[in-house]
């Protein structure tokens, strides 16, 4: 096994591996779905470097919008969860209010002086966080008022494929 190889999954990835749903407003829906490719497995991190320090949690890019172009509420929670080729529902790793990103643009969360906040947000509670082999799905659930338009929106989550 060679050394794990960064690749970036986000909502302008390719329809083989990312489906885009719309949610429901007020259930918990999911909303970003990665299947793991055949004969990959992705690692998702749960300690990323920032400057000099290694910090606990996952990284996660987010600009959730409505058809009017607005941010979705800050009281929204974003869920994730993985669930396994032959599990019946998801298992939910963490579940977190989107408002650490909602007044923070995409720019702004790429920046070092930023991802402090939205790193520590997302603890996943592993170590070094989760291995997903190939036929699992690693899926972002939301869960708020507003409906999310993906044609205004980008959600984008760094992993490693460690095969």
């Amino acid at each position: 096994m060679g050394a794990p190889r960064g690749k970036t999954i986000s909502s302008q990835s390719e329809s083989s591996i990312v489906t885009l749903t719309s949610n429901v407003a007020n259930v918990r829906t999911p909303i970003f779905e990665v299947l793991v490719p055949r004969g990959v497995v992705y690692l998702l991190a749960n300690q990323n470097r920032v400057r000099d320090s290694l910090l606990r949690g996952m990284l996660m890019l987010a600009d959730l919008n409505v058809t009017a172009g607005t941010r979705i509420s800050g009281a929204t929670t974003l869920s994730i969860a993985v669930q396994g080729p032959s599990d019946e529902s998801e298992k939910i790793v963490r579940t977190v209010p989107y408002s650490p990103w909602r007044d923070l643009p995409i720019v702004n969360q790429r920046n070092d002086d930023y991802k402090t906040n939205i790193i520590s947000a997302l603890d996943l509670g592993e170590d070094t966080g989760f291995k997903l082999p190939e036929a699992y799905k690693l899926m972002i659930l939301a869960k708020g008022p507003d409906v999310i338009d993906w044609t205004k929106s980008y959600l984008e989550i760094p992993l490693f494929e460690v095969n």
